[in-house]
């Protein structure tokens, strides 16, 4: 097993398996320039390469790439390449412009991803600025690697990918917030992508129309921490005539929380308008 190093590919090569078995490359942050291949597997079975960062930016001319891949099997998920597109790599000698190419041609990194990433300096390979608490980073626990390059533990439910785990717990991300009216009924939906140490979503309601203040109408329970997508229902029946404002109180195990707001007021009332229209499509049928 390789990991936990920050490995910068200048000429040479970054990291690479010639006619090798059973290699595990996990949590390794790989930055490579136009003439030096981050990756490179050739001959070698199987490979497991999960939690990695790679990382090349040179463009124009070129004898190097992310990844290089002949005659090997690959077992490749929860890595992040950010790269120079369209430079993505070389699969058995063809060339891949992209990872959705790469994913499609290998059936690797369905959960990897491509995303920026801002280190400390062009030699320290720590995470820094918008890097530190992006969820995009977001890799899958390992049993096998615990600790980082620092020795610092890693979270055991959202780990980062790449060597560094950066010292701000990736949190719950929420994907969306929508409504629907029916009659006086409004119903909230909303979306997690991952939750960490969630223990419950508070409702809050405001009554725009007479400048209210948020009040708890309600409560659901979250996930705790889990990787996976989760989706939730909440109905406010029976509302009066008015404009209500909505927002979410996520609340976390140890107490700390954060709001997220419905973007748009909601108005609740009684028809103010009637009106018979031509019937449509037109002609219809004998009768409507």
């Amino acid at each position: 097993m390789v990991s936990n190093n920050f490995i910068y590919a200048g000429l040479a090569k970054g990291i690479g398996s010639y006619n090798s078995q059973y290699i595990k490359y996990y949590y390794n942050t790989i930055v490579g320039t136009a003439l030096a291949n981050n990756l490179e597997f050739v001959g070698s079975s199987p490979i497991y390469m999960k939690n990695n960062i790679i990382v090349n930016l040179s463009g124009g001319f070129r004898t190097g790439y992310p990844m290089k891949v002949e005659s090997s099997t690959l077992i490749s998920d929860y890595n992040n390449f950010y790269y120079h597109k369209p430079f993505f790599g070389i699969m058995n000698g063809s060339p891949l412009d992209s990872l959705n190419k790469w994913i499609s041609i290998t059936g690797n990194d369905h959960n990897s991803k491509e995303v920026p990433v801002t280190f400390q300096s062009s030699t320290d390979f720590h995470l820094a600025g918008q890097s530190i608490g992006d969820t995009m980073l977001i890799g899958t626990p390992l049993s096998e690697v615990t600790d980082d390059i620092d020795d610092e533990p890693r979270s055991p439910f959202f780990p980062y990918m790449g060597a560094d785990e950066a010292s701000i717990l990736l949190p719950v991300m929420l994907t969306s917030l929508t409504y629907s009216i029916n009659r006086r009924d409004i119903t909230l939906n909303w979306s997690t992508m991952t939750e960490l140490n969630n223990a419950r979503f508070d409702i809050e309601r405001s009554n725009a129309s007479i400048g209210g203040t948020y009040e708890v109408v309600g409560s659901i329970s979250g996930n705790g921490s889990t990787q996976f997508p989760i989706n939730y229902t909440f109905i406010d029946y029976g509302l009066s005539t008015g404009y209500y404002k909505y927002r979410l109180k996520q609340i976390d195990f140890n107490g700390s929380f954060e709001y997220y707001y419905l973007n748009s007021e909601i108005y609740v009332g009684i028809v103010n308008k009637n009106e018979l229209s031509q019937n449509y499509p037109n002609p219809f049928n004998p009768k409507t």
